[in-house]
């Protein structure tokens, strides 16, 4: 499992894993106090903590511990926030040894009234606090060091309000230590003889350790000193408590009943749920089914998270990378695919739609760098930060409609402003799945943008390549790195009964993603991207203008059409490679479907066979006969177990999908609905 099964309140995840706080009679004017324990509302004691080994010492910025660290070693609910290691002391994690490790705390600060605080830690050796998304201590403080006290300036805070805290400290080598303190004031901020003076650097430093004496106000505080979450994290999992009641010896169900079976197989099938007879949902199953009350049964089983989590999961994923493994990480398509089916959104969106799913804000109050759209385009550290909460993906995941992406690094689909004035922020051409970043970066890296017309066949359309290879279609639009004599002049027949037959299909089809590359992490869209100041050097764009031109001179095409901004409007890759100079040129994103005159191309039910860009690419395949029953086909493969597509599958098997797949497009293309229906026709 990828998240702990809760009934009331689970475990914080990563981000929000408890809260840090006093009670207004614990904490007095001049107090200098040090925070020892914490619980979660569960009633485990702790805050979730991550520990490393061998860590970074890089001081520079907060996301230095974050891209640094060479080994996560594990996490855990940690009853405190002290540490104290020597040579021949325990490690205090698995693995950890006594030396060359880091550990990450994460958490709400939360102040027992309102007033200046100061918060400042004894370590050996480095330590740092990141408050509401800013650092608080001198970069001084992380670094290998001797037990010393680093203090923050005054923070005026707010009594009773939850603060996002981050708390990183590493230990390198010889003893060590790690304490966190605060002291209160109402009014000043002159506590520095509480904790710390200022050194000869001007730092705001001393020396500390196990010998050190505090003012007659340090008081430790020994009880649970902190307060238990507020109702954010209650609400994202309440959607995720399916209700499941162990059953007594007597009242179970009975295992001989042949309905009480089939529960537990749709249990097993539709919802990757294991089960058994003391599970009250199965009899409540049981009895749906022997009543004929076979959809509503369905429903029952897809309201266990894991439904989405294994098995909506697993055929997204086979989908969103190129290793077509069932086991990807997650990333936005498989969290887009998961949310359409959950919310019961048109499928047909899932093609052109202008929308992604990502984790809700509430998870990523700790670090809201991750929450930031630019973090969904720039890499997948949101969903992989978002998969480890281990909040169930049912009730993690929020729309994002427009993908917009506020102001995103370099040579992303913002790159410049355009003619008008206008930046684009917006990605102008936004198409589902197909301009998600998972599908770009497994699909349009370099290459000549054939792939993504092959995948987008396979994966929609259920039609690999061997099966829409036809010599019928013609080779108008079939580009000009083609050699249409691969073995000398009079070897045309070979390009006439091989090349030409895949060529033909996807070559007038391809126009469509001819304004989208992927490069350097961004998916990137080619007027844009090529822009002055945004061009990877003249040198090389003038290199690759040149390698666009095609003879004759009248078919010459270069970038001065648009020359003060310096951008071409497609991507260089479609046409750089010459082998057939007079091969198809493309010039723009429009595209005809000329496999849709074939005989093979006509069983696909096309209504529209021609469009530009690739939105309208998604759109004639998702309007496509054969896009439904494809969806159909790969629902049934995922829940039965069994494969559609073999040729041992049987012919009246095979036809009734095909009447399903009709089914699901009359009813809205819901694929919840979809796979409660198929999930009850393989028990």
């Amino acid at each position: 499992m990828r998240y702990l099964y809760l009934s009331t309140l689970c475990i914080l995840p990563t981000f929000l894993s408890g809260c840090l706080g006093l009670t207004k009679d614990d904490l007095q004017s001049g107090d200098f106090q040090k925070i020892t324990q914490s619980y979660v509302a569960d009633g485990a004691a702790g805050l979730k903590a991550e520990y490393f080994k061998n860590p970074s010492t890089d001081t520079q910025g907060i996301d230095a511990f974050n891209v640094k660290v060479s080994q996560k070693l594990g996490s855990r609910i940690d009853p405190g926030l002290s540490i104290k290691v020597s040579s021949n002391s325990a490690a205090p994690f698995p693995g950890s040894g006594n030396s060359n490790f880091a550990v990450r705390w994460d958490g709400y600060l939360v102040a027992p009234r309102s007033g200046n605080y100061m918060l400042c830690t004894c370590s050996d050796d480095g330590a740092r606090i990141i408050l509401d998304g800013n650092r608080i201590l001198p970069a001084a403080a992380y670094s290998s060091q001797a037990a010393r006290f680093w203090g923050s300036d005054s923070i005026a805070m707010e009594g009773g309000k939850r603060v996002p805290i981050r708390i990183e400290y590493f230990q390198n080598t010889g003893s060590g230590q790690f304490d966190l303190y605060w002291v209160y004031s109402p009014n000043d901020s002159n506590y520095e003889n509480h904790c710390y003076g200022t050194n000869a650097a001007n730092e705001k430093s001393t020396a500390c350790g196990s010998s050190q004496t505090l003012s007659p106000e340090v008081v430790a505080i020994t009880k649970n000193n902190l307060v238990p979450a507020g109702n954010e994290i209650e609400s994202s999992i309440a959607d995720c408590n399916s209700t499941r009641v162990q059953l007594s010896e007597s009242d179970k169900a009975d295992p001989a009943d042949p309905f009480v079976k089939q529960a537990i197989s749709l249990f097993d099938k539709l919802g990757s749920v294991q089960t058994n007879v003391y599970d009250s949902r199965v009899k409540e199953v049981a009895q749906l089914l022997r009543t004929n009350k076979r959809k509503e049964a369905a429903q029952v089983v897809t309201q266990d998270p894991e439904f989405y989590e294994k098995t909506v999961f697993r055929m997204a994923a086979k989908m969103s990378t190129r290793a077509r493994s069932p086991t990807a990480a997650l990333n936005d398509y498989i969290a887009t695919f998961v949310g359409v089916v959950r919310d019961r959104i048109d499928a047909r969106q899932l093609l052109t739609g202008n929308f992604l799913y990502r984790g809700k804000e509430v998870l990523f109050a700790s670090d809201k760098g991750m929450y930031d759209s630019n973090a969904l385009v720039a890499t997948n550290d949101h969903y992989s930060n978002l998969a480890e909460t281990g909040i169930p993906l049912m009730c993690s995941l929020e729309k994002m409609d427009r993908f917009g992406v506020g102001s995103p690094p370099k040579n992303f689909l913002q790159t410049i402003s355009t003619a008008n004035g206008a930046d684009m922020t917006l990605n102008p051409d936004p198409a589902g799945l197909m301009t998600s970043r998972a599908w770009s970066q497994a699909h349009y890296i370099a290459g000549t943008n054939r792939r993504p017309v092959q995948i987008a066949f396979e994966d929609f359309l259920c039609a690999p390549m061997d099966s829409i290879r036809s010599i019928e279609t013609s080779d108008e639009m079939v580009g000009r790195d083609i050699e249409r004599f691969p073995n000398g002049p009079t070897s045309n027949a070979e390009y006439q009964t091989q090349c030409k037959s895949c060529h033909g299909v996807l070559d007038s089809l391809r126009p469509a993603f001819s304004k989208l590359t992927f490069e350097n992490g961004f998916l990137k869209y080619a007027p844009f991207y090529m822009a002055s100041g945004n061009r990877k050097n003249l040198t090389q764009t003038n290199d690759e203008v040149t390698k666009m031109k095609v003879s004759p001179s009248n078919r010459e095409y270069s970038v001065s059409t648009n020359s003060a901004a310096g951008y071409m409007p497609v991507s260089w890759k479609l046409n750089h490679n010459v082998n057939y100079p007079d091969g198809y040129f493309i010039t723009d994103s429009h595209f005809e479907n000329l496999f849709s005159q074939s005989t093979l191309g006509s069983r696909f039910g096309w209504s529209e066979t021609s469009g530009d860009g690739v939105r309208e690419f998604g759109r004639m395949i998702a309007k496509s006969q054969a896009f439904p029953r494809c969806m159909a086909k790969k629902v049934y493969k995922e829940v039965c177990r069994t494969d559609p597509f073999g040729s041992a599958f049987p012919t009246e098997l095979a036809s009734w999908l095909d009447q399903m797949g009709d089914q699901f497009a009359q009813n809205g293309f819901d694929l919840l609905d979809l796979f409660q229906t198929l999930g009850v026709s393989c028990i």
